[in-house]
């Protein structure tokens, strides 16, 4: 079984920095979740921020299953969380990109550019998985980390930063 992700109750709502508190692996024990969702990756663009949810969902399970020994099932397990992973990214990207075409983003060929980069690099990471010539260690895990939190900080926060003014001002003209 795949691990899963439990939220928290969150009584307090000025504690936004735990959306994802613990993670449940597939003994039933409870086990800090890899990466916290917060404030801080939040962007302000409702399905954005969905997706970005999403994905880190995915890497946390990911992380669990790597932490674990690697029988076939929990391998069976690690390849399917992968595959989709990769799905949920293609079609993350591509709601960017028709995010970014709305407003004319000025840097949405770099952004695109990017993104067609990441993905290739994941396929490849994915392929290399599959056909036993890597394998999902803590290195890999947090470069896969690595590379969402880069992504999200370093270059979606400018597009989220444009696109919230535009939208903005948009609506204030209509």
């Amino acid at each position: 079984p795949i691990p899963q992700i439990r939220s928290r109750a969150q009584d307090d709502v000025s504690d936004r920095g735990s959306y994802y508190e613990y993670m449940v692996n597939q003994e039933g024990e409870t086990m800090s979740a890899f990466i916290i969702w917060g404030d801080a990756l939040e962007l302000g663009i409702p399905s954005v921020d969905e997706q970005h949810r999403e994905l880190v969902d995915l890497l946390n399970r990911l992380a669990a299953l790597s932490s674990s020994d690697i029988g076939a099932e929990a391998h069976d397990d690690m390849l399917e969380l992968l595959g989709h992973l990769y799905q949920h990214t293609v079609v993350h990207f591509r709601h960017e990109e028709e995010l970014m075409e709305t407003i004319d983003y000025l840097d949405l060929a770099a952004h695109r550019d990017e993104h067609h980069m990441l993905l290739a690099e994941l396929r490849s990471f994915v392929h290399q998985i599959e056909n036993g010539d890597s394998i999902l260690d803590a290195k890999s895990i947090h470069a896969l980390r690595d590379w969402l939190m880069v992504h999200i900080t370093s270059s979606d926060r400018p597009f989220a930063a444009a696109y919230t003014a535009i939208t903005a001002l948009e609506e204030s003209v209509t």
